[in-house]
């Protein structure tokens, strides 16, 4: 495995589970 796949896939994931994080969180202040 490249370490630029690795780096990418690692950012990636990092962002999908700050949005997650975001999203659950408004959902949850809304409701």
């Amino acid at each position: 495995m490249k370490p630029v796949l690795i780096y990418f896939a690692a950012a990636l994931a990092e962002i999908v589970g700050c949005f997650a994080f975001w999203a659950w969180f408004r959902l949850d202040k809304s409701v």
